[in-house]
């Protein structure tokens, strides 16, 4: 569903000029993504908490560093 959701917020963007209904439907995606991303920084905490925080930081660093280079690259 996350998929849908991404693809379907990426088509809407591409619109010129939307209606007021598109951007309601933008803005309720958008929260909807970051609602989603506020459960997973939970159950990531949940995660640090068995395997350890030291543990759970150098994943992270490793996942900055992959999502630092996506972001250099040319769209």
């Amino acid at each position: 569903m996350l998929k849908e959701v991404l693809q379907t917020l990426k088509m809407l963007k591409r619109i010129n000029n939307p209606s007021q209904e598109v951007k309601d439907s933008m803005d309720f995606l958008e929260q909807s993504l970051k609602t989603k991303t506020k459960e997973n920084l939970l159950d990531i905490m949940s995660i640090g908490d068995v395997m350890g925080y030291d543990e759970l930081q150098n994943s992270l660093r490793e996942m900055v560093n992959f999502l630092e280079k996506m972001k250099d690259r040319p769209n």
